[in-house]
């Protein structure tokens, strides 16, 4: 598994690479960080010139987290949008399933509150 310390310092690496900004905005995630996480997968998105699916499930379940529904809501047509260009509708490809799994988890987690 990748370490925090180890997702920083391939930002720091190549600052202009989505991937590994992708890495720190997951490390941030895990470490409860939601706002910090959010801005590193939105600066991944920048940089990409789009969403990909990853930056759509952490930054979808750090604006739950946040109580920010309409972020999210936005997220969840940019998670239709990805599918679709992916002709993968209803398929995730297996490193996603999990990710995909922890989204439909905290949704199923916030509407009970």
């Amino acid at each position: 598994m990748l370490s925090s310390a180890m997702a920083w310092s391939a930002a720091r690496m190549m600052p202009a690479h989505p991937q590994p900004i992708e890495a720190r905005g997951l490390a941030l995630y895990r470490l409860g960080r939601l706002q910090d996480s959010a801005e590193a997968f939105r600066r991944a998105v920048e940089l990409r010139g789009g969403y990909d699916l990853i930056d759509i499930v952490f930054l979808r379940m750090a604006m739950l987290r946040l109580g920010r529904d309409q972020d999210a809501s936005r997220l969840d047509n940019e998670l239709v949008s990805y599918r679709f260009r992916q002709q993968r509708v209803d398929r995730p490809i297996d490193i996603e399933q999990p990710w995909i799994a922890e989204l439909d988890a905290i949704q199923r987690e916030i509407k009970k509150k």
